[in-house]
């Protein structure tokens, strides 16, 4: 079975923005300061450039407008992927960078305020996880790694307990909208083709469940 990356999802999105300073917060989340919209960094290699980090749901963001207290704050990502700003209302934020969604709050509050200045910074990141559910050693919530498959998290979770119905694994995924799909996973087929190529790789907020 693979080795599991050491580098997690949140190295990742160290490497693509510069100035990012990722620990450990005392609820558990992990704190991102600094991920301000301007930071994408470039490489002298764009093949082996990391993928930028992407908001995700349950993501804490900050969001500041200068020298509009009123309208600067904190906010959640909701399960639907949206956030709620005064004057603009909802805003998609799942699935986009900072650098997008700062882009997307100056042109929207742009109708009411004159060259806003927008930053957005996420101050907790937690999306980047996966849940391992049903008949495992360990069932829980397990952060996600690069590359990391369902294998990966079977074997985080301890693996299959006696009676688990390998052939009938399936991975629960929201999409930017928060709704959910259903996605098969054919354990045994899997192991039979003796490469991890083609084993089902997770997204953040993926659930595995094994009934």
């Amino acid at each position: 079975m693979k080795t599991l990356r050491s580098q997690s999802m949140i190295a990742l999105a160290a490497v693509s923005l510069s100035g990012v300073a990722v620990r450990t917060a005392p609820c558990g989340a992990q704190s991102v300061n600094s991920v301000t919209a301007a930071a994408a960094s470039t490489s002298a290699h764009p093949s082996t450039q990391a993928k930028p980090f992407t908001i995700g749901i349950d993501d804490v963001l900050n969001i500041n407008i200068w020298h509009e207290a009123e309208l600067s704050r904190n906010v959640s990502v909701r399960p639907d992927g949206k956030i709620s700003l005064p004057l603009i209302g909802e805003l998609q934020a799942s699935g986009k960078t900072p650098m997008e969604l700062q882009e997307d709050i100056r042109t929207s509050i742009s109708r009411y305020l004159t060259a806003p200045q927008v930053t957005v910074i996420v101050t907790e990141i937690h999306s980047l996880h996966v849940n391992v559910l049903g008949q495992v050693t360990r069932p829980g919530s397990y952060a996600l790694s690069s590359s990391m498959g369902v294998l990966d998290a079977l074997s985080l979770a301890g693996g299959l307990r006696e009676f688990a119905k390998k052939n009938g694994i399936y991975v629960l995924r929201s999409n930017n909208d928060g709704v959910k799909s259903h996605i098969p996973y054919r354990y045994s087929e899997i192991l039979r083709s003796k490469t991890m190529a083609k084993d089902l790789m997770l997204e953040p907020g993926d659930t595995v469940v094994i009934p």
